[in-house]
């Protein structure tokens, strides 16, 4: 939950500084498409993912505790949970931008969005179990890591940001190649990083529902 918060306050805070320092930004922009827009949306879809952990968590009642010096849980169920999660959220937010947003846009431009929202959820989550297994500052890790996936969200959004002189950019010709490859990038880098996961206190909370007991020093 601690961490559902971060990533909503987060999306505030970036609010708050496009409302504020950026008044006249409007959806068309390239600050808008290429930063402020990724900035916004990719801690909103990990506090979706981190949402559905805590439902599911919750739901099936796996919470419990690990003595000190035991190995957290590993192996296929915590892969699985964590690839869900995250690709749960992103699906709801395009989903969501789709139906808002883009009612009448056609179905190859619709396949784009839900490779392309995942694909950032993925990178950035990835960026921040790198984050996690460094320095266990989840806090950190969620920022550190939407930077990450801020990266593919701009590269998707870059056709609707560009001069019409470059046309190669435009439409579901570069939209959905490109949105493919970030999603099997984002869902490679994922599952290569989830080999040796949970290697924090913030992947194991999400992917169990556990916590470690502190070590008492006799």
């Amino acid at each position: 939950m601690l961490l559902g918060l971060v990533a909503f306050g987060t999306t505030l805070g970036v609010l708050v500084v496009r409302i504020f320092f950026f008044p006249d930004s409007t959806y068309g922009t390239w600050q808008t498409l290429l930063v402020l827009a990724p900035a916004t949306e990719e801690p909103l879809k990990l506090f979706f993912a981190f949402m559905v952990a805590t439902v599911w968590n919750l739901g099936t009642g796996v919470a419990s505790r690990s003595p000190p010096g035991t190995q957290p849980e590993r192996g296929v169920r915590t892969t699985f949970a964590l690839v869900i999660f995250v690709l749960v959220g992103g699906l709801a937010f395009g989903a969501r931008e789709h139906v808002n947003m883009f009612p009448g846009e056609d179905p190859s431009q619709l396949l784009a969005r839900l490779f392309a929202h995942p694909a950032g959820t993925m990178t950035a989550f990835g960026g921040r179990l790198l984050v996690w297994r460094r320095v266990e500052h989840p806090a950190f890790g969620v920022w550190a890591g939407g930077l990450c996936g801020m990266v593919p969200h701009a590269v998707f959004n870059l056709g609707a940001a560009a001069p019409a002189a470059w046309p190669w950019v435009h439409g579901t010709s570069y939209t959905l190649p490109v949105s493919g490859l970030c999603f099997l990038g984002g869902l490679g880098l994922l599952l290569h990083l989830l080999k040796q996961e949970p290697a924090s206190d913030s992947a194991l909370l999400l992917a169990t529902g556990e916590v470690r007991l502190a070590q008492v020093e006799p």
